[in-house]
């Protein structure tokens, strides 16, 4: 009896109640179906970015109003969060990252780290990891994997600074142009 159990449990194929994030979402991909990568994922295409970033929008407004019931707004084009919501009388700020890898490294902008830092109690992080995308022309994106965090603070994972902005000094430039 028990090599039976085994097998059935190893050739199960149906619904997975210990992440039910995945298995609600439209067309919905699973970790196997993704490589691995360790690299932080930035598309240079930006068709396939854009294709990324609305995928994982609609992920995370179609969750928060079929799981949670809230509606959100989106303040993605004036804020430096996503979108935005009132829970309990309380105002709440999502930001949304997606990404075809599977845990991926995220890129965070300054404003989005100064206002997660600033606003970390309602701050929620909502990462839509495994997308998939077909086509370089026309990407569509389909599929990914929700992950939220609540209370999300940049400090309390490993930040890293990626670039600096440098305004050269003038006066410091070699006369070599002619002007």
């Amino acid at each position: 009896m028990g090599t039976k159990v085994i097998r059935r449990i190893r050739n199960y194929s149906g619904e997975n109640a210990l992440k039910p994030e995945a298995t609600d979402l439209a067309d919905p991909v699973t970790s196997a179906e993704v490589q691995e990568d360790g690299s932080a994922g930035f598309a240079s295409n930006p068709k396939l970015r854009k294709a990324i970033e609305e995928r994982a929008m609609q992920v995370v407004e179609r969750y928060y109003k079929e799981r949670l019931g809230f509606t959100l707004q989106d303040r993605s084009k004036q804020c430096p969060y996503d979108f935005c919501y009132t829970d309990q009388q309380m105002q709440r700020f999502i930001e949304v990252k997606g990404s075809q890898q599977n845990w991926p490294v995220i890129i965070l902008t300054p404003n989005e780290v100064t206002f997660a830092r600033e606003n970390w109690q309602h701050m929620e992080l909502c990462v839509v990891h495994s997308i998939v995308v077909d086509g370089e022309e026309e990407p569509k994106a389909t599929g990914g994997i929700l992950k939220r965090f609540l209370q999300w603070n940049p400090d309390h994972h490993q930040l890293a600074a990626t670039q600096y902005q440098c305004d050269l000094n003038r006066d410091l430039a070699a006369q070599n142009d002619g002007n």
